[in-house]
């Protein structure tokens, strides 16, 4: 049984009023949603698509791929190791933590 303050704040009506002053509700339409009625929760994954991501992919598609070909190397082909010359900056990034396997394998024993 609900009563009192509890009842109020459980009517549909408070939601809404709720959701119409909420100042983060117009991010919504930044997304990649296809159901309108969608609450995705789900911590086990990157999230909804966002649109600007999808524009930018679709642009590096069309331009890097279907214009640019093989041309388009010139640009991209060392971003692996530039990307790699930033990672000191990422949260938890520690030095010992990743490096290449010894020859031989994971269990090879060093001479």
């Amino acid at each position: 049984m609900v009563c009192g303050m509890s009842q109020v704040l459980l009517e549909r009506a408070h939601a809404e009023e709720l959701d119409a002053a909420d100042p983060l509700a117009g991010f919504r339409e930044r997304f990649a949603l296809d159901d309108p009625s969608l609450i995705y929760l789900n911590g086990n994954s990157l999230g909804v698509l966002p649109l600007a991501t999808l524009r930018r992919l679709e642009a590096v598609i069309r331009q890097e791929w279907g214009t640019a070909l093989a041309r388009s190397w010139d640009h991209w082909v060392d971003l692996p190791g530039r990307a790699g010359g930033h990672r000191d900056r990422a949260p938890g990034w520690r030095a010992h933590a990743v490096g290449p396997l010894p020859l031989g394998g994971r269990g090879a024993r060093r001479a």
